[in-house]
């Protein structure tokens, strides 16, 4: 359904893993930072003639102990 938004089931898949790494990498690129990716935490999915996703995910710095939750938006087409 178009429109519609849904709360993704699998955070393990690894469509939705790629779409969180390939985010964690342009933000790399963008920021010049070197955060490395570690995990989906919770997601959505926006269906409008593609996909939206809209994921909460933790990523971690060499810098730092701990990983730190970020959020990211993805459009796919």
């Amino acid at each position: 359904m178009v429109g519609g938004v849904w709360p993704i089931k699998d955070l393990k898949d690894p469509k939705v893993v790629s779409i969180a790494k390939f985010a964690v990498k342009e933000y790399n690129k963008q920021t010049n930072t070197t955060l490395h990716f570690v995990d989906v935490i919770k997601g959505k999915e926006h269906l409008v003639g593609g996909v939206i996703y809209h994921l909460v995910i933790s990523a971690k710095d060499s810098n730092v102990a701990y990983p730190v939750k970020y959020e990211t938006t993805v459009f796919e087409p």
